[in-house]
């Protein structure tokens, strides 16, 4: 008689398998352990896990570190985000990652960016009035670059009352509203609102 397996499951290194009776494959077992009820739960086997040779077991592949896509197990670059998997290319990331993202559908789970890389975004017309972005002005809200504080003066314009303002402005001449652009890499901008 057969045994028709219906659940593995793992423990201390050995599987566990509930079977039943039947003209189910048959089941090498090392030792019966013990009946269940009802009855047509018939058996739990231990089975020793299946050993492989070190030299032959699968290396996992590891995840892009920038998207955290599984690449090809011989990709030199990333299919999904294009980055590359080697040692200059993540330095160079780190160097510009920060508390900042560009809302992208296309890369939504990319690193964020330094200040410094948003103010060159900006200044190559990447990112406009309608971007949606978050980073430390925000508070890590998503919303326009027009309406983030210290953006949208990058952009020309006052973030509060919506006045024409110079780029280099540290408050608005006609509602005085803070233009400050926060450019510390490690600063979030959260703040919770007792802690005003």
């Amino acid at each position: 008689m057969g045994f028709h397996i219906v659940s593995v499951g793992p423990g201390d290194g050995q599987r566990f398998v509930q079977a039943l009776p039947g003209d189910g494959p048959g089941v090498a077992c090392d030792q019966w352990i013990a009946r269940l009820p009802p009855p047509r739960l018939a058996l739990l086997y231990r089975l020793p896990l299946p050993t492989t040779p070190p030299g032959d077991r699968p290396v996992p592949t590891a995840p892009c570190p920038y998207c955290g896509t599984t690449p090809a197990p011989d990709a030199t670059r990333c299919a999904h985000c294009g980055g590359l998997f080697e040692p200059l290319s993540r330095t160079a990331t780190q160097l510009a990652m920060g508390p900042w993202q560009v809302r992208d559908d296309t890369k939504p789970f990319m690193p964020g960016f330094s200040a410094a890389v948003l103010i060159r975004q900006i200044a190559a017309g990447r990112v406009k009035a309608d971007t949606v972005l978050r980073g430390p002005s925000t508070y890590q809200f998503w919303m326009r670059a027009d309406q983030a504080p210290g953006v949208s003066r990058l952009l020309g314009k006052c973030h509060a009352c919506r006045a024409d303002v110079d780029k280099n402005a540290t408050s608005c001449a006609k509602c005085n509203a803070d233009l400050f652009l926060p450019e510390e890499p490690n600063t979030l901008g959260l703040m919770y609102i007792d802690e005003k």
